[in-house]
């Protein structure tokens, strides 16, 4: 497994791995077969994220398959250009061997290299896993929206938390 970055001719390969995490992943924000996106607007979107100073998405993967990724979008505005919002997945069968840690390693390395200072995200309360391994690369929670996201009949929190950098 290796970490790279992502590049515009990865844009079908990465809509392929989007679709399959959102096949096998409870919390991911897309219910299965509810992405849209073409190969067309996945490359535009990819091409747009390679131009941007505070945009960027790493890639995991195992020989030349996308197993997770880490994607970090900023703003070109300039009152919160320092602020990057933080977005991340990994393929079911590859949890818990260090892939999102090492990920977020690497989201906090562009973001010292492009001058963010603030990495943000939001994750449903009940990702245990997910929160854990935040906490545990620094984030800290900065508030709650009640219900704000339903998976089946279940009502769920989702929490603010964000990572702050001092360079």
């Amino acid at each position: 497994m290796r970490i790279r970055k992502a590049d515009k001719g990865d844009a079908k390969s990465f809509l392929q791995f989007q679709c399959l995490l959102d096949q096998e992943a409870t919390y991911m924000l897309f219910e299965p077969h509810e992405r849209t996106t073409t190969v067309r607007q996945q490359r535009k979107i990819l091409a747009e994220m390679l131009q941007a100073d505070t945009s960027c998405i790493y890639f995991a993967v195992d020989e030349d398959e996308i197993i997770g990724y880490v994607g970090i979008y900023g703003s070109y505005l300039e009152r919160i250009r320092h602020v990057g919002y933080l977005t991340i997945g990994i393929r079911q069968a590859y949890c818990n061997q260090g892939i999102g840690k090492q990920l977020l390693e690497k989201a906090d390395m562009f973001a010292k290299a492009s001058g963010v200072k603030r990495l943000e995200l939001t994750v449903v309360k009940e990702n245990k896993r997910a929160v854990h391994l935040y906490k545990k690369c620094g984030y800290q929670e900065e508030g709650i929206r009640k219900s704000a996201v339903r998976i089946g009949d279940v009502w769920m929190d989702e929490l603010y938390m964000a990572k702050l950098y001092n360079y």
